[in-house]
């Protein structure tokens, strides 16, 4: 009679183990009838000792909802309690990862690239001297407009206007040097040494670009030629502008940065550099 007893209590414990041990992704409290709960955890499992009544598994909880997710972490939902057996006490809340849940949570979504729209030169970099063969020092007969490219203009840009203009003079009307408007969108870049003329000359994409300087339709050069500085700082200044060209009866570089302003420009990007060439302002 003792053995037959033995035999049902070993084999009932086996298939409650068996039965729990079916989930390896959750570990759960089970409780024991006048004894300690037992607790089944994947990869193995473990029954305290309990009375001498037989061992009988409480109901395991039911699973928690999903944890509030928050700066790309998840937390798992918490089980409730599991049912105590037959006069056994209630198990101790489990935890569960819940199913198809990523540790750690999920991944945030993927932000919008937000890039810089910038002017360059490889002929100088930003800040430092500009070429003396783009001055009024050059040994050329003209000086040469610097080459100059951009990129990332913003969305909606129909046209490009480039101001050259000396900050250390402005407002004098001697700061106004050069501007270029009316760059088609798809240009983005000028040659070293742009021709002259209103388009450019023979350059086919900027057909319909204007240029203009004080005296010319053409580039003018930093000129300093003066005694109260030891050289002056110049702006390339490119505009992104949302029309395809600007109005007006544009003059003189003076009224081509006053209708720039009054395009509302998406956007500009600046190339400063300086001069203390000297010679004639050509």
């Amino acid at each position: 009679m003792l053995k037959a007893v033995l035999f049902t209590f070993s084999s009932f414990a086996s298939l409650t183990i068996l039965g729990a041990c079916s989930s390896s992704d959750a570990t759960v409290d089970f409780t024991s009838n006048g004894g300690n709960g037992g607790s089944i955890a994947s990869g193995g499992a473990t029954i305290s000792a309990g009375g001498s009544a037989m061992v009988t598994a409480g109901r395991p909880g039911t699973a928690g909802s999903a944890g509030a997710s928050a700066a790309g972490t998840s937390s798992g939902g918490e089980m409730s309690a599991g049912a105590g057996g037959v006069g056994g006490a209630s198990g101790s809340a489990g935890s569960v990862d819940l199913a198809g849940a990523t540790s750690g949570g999920a991944a945030g979504s993927v932000g919008i690239s937000s890039s810089t729209f910038t002017l360059a030169s490889p002929d100088f970099t930003a800040g430092s001297a500009i070429p003396v063969a783009a001055t009024c020092a050059t040994t050329n007969p003209m000086p040469a407009l610097p080459a100059l490219s951009w990129s990332s203009p913003p969305v909606g840009t129909k046209s490009f206007a480039l101001t050259f203009l000396d900050n250390t003079r402005l407002p004098s009307p001697q700061g106004m040097h050069y501007a270029i408007w009316d760059i088609p969108a798809d240009v983005m870049s000028l040659p070293n040494g742009l021709a002259a003329g209103s388009p450019p000359t023979g350059v086919a994409n900027l057909v319909g670009a204007k240029q203009k300087n004080p005296f010319a339709a053409r580039y003018l050069g930093p000129c300093p030629n003066n005694t109260d500085a030891s050289s002056d700082t110049y702006a390339f200044t490119l505009y992104a502008l949302s029309q395809a060209q600007l109005p007006g009866n544009l003059t003189d570089v003076a009224s081509v940065v006053s209708a720039i302003q009054a395009a509302n420009p998406l956007g500009k990007a600046i190339l400063t550099g300086t001069s203390d060439a000297k010679g004639t302002l050509r």
